[in-house]
């Protein structure tokens, strides 16, 4: 994912974590992720406003959470919750960055056959046309032995990777 990470970074889309590291196997969380797809996408939206509880008006991720839900990029973990501080999960992240793509207008071309991964039935019924889509696009993949791990969480490298492969076709 180097020079998709470079190339993000060079636009000021993602940055590091401190001291010229990006630390790509690091843990990417809910509100991260949210930043990365609005910057990329340039969707910031100015008044916008979330009531999901756990969001106070102001943390650092506030707009960039407000205007996703706006969107319809996230809806919440549900009980008014957006998931601060925890870590996205791999359905999770083509979810958001389906719906991301959709709201910018990215024509998305689907590529490759699809691909039924062995932990299919794992996939929630909400991520499985993401999921679908994004893997027949070749823009997000299974992580080895025939499966896609969904529940698993994404790292900085993969978020960056599906974030650059999106971005791309939307120049």
């Amino acid at each position: 994912a180097k020079s998709h990470i470079e190339a993000l970074a060079g636009r000021h889309i993602i940055s590091g974590t401190g001291e010229g590291l990006f630390s790509p196997d690091r843990n990417v969380t809910r509100e991260e992720f949210a930043k990365m797809l609005i910057e990329a996408f340039d969707f910031e939206l100015d008044n916008v406003s979330t009531d999901l509880s756990d969001v106070p008006k102001d943390a650092w991720y506030y707009k960039y959470v407000a205007t996703a839900q706006e969107l319809g990029i996230v809806n919440g973990i549900g009980d008014n919750k957006f998931g601060v501080g925890t870590n996205i999960s791999r359905q999770d992240m083509a979810t958001m960055a389906y719906r991301a793509a959709k709201t910018a207008g990215t024509m998305i071309k689907r590529v490759k056959p699809v691909e039924i991964f062995a932990d299919d039935n794992d996939i929630a019924e909400y991520s499985k046309e993401s999921v679908t889509v994004m893997q027949q696009a070749g823009i997000i993949n299974g992580v080895g032995n025939d499966r896609f791990a969904p529940n698993d969480n994404a790292t900085r490298a993969q978020a960056a990777r599906i974030i650059y492969m999106l971005y791309k076709e939307n120049l």
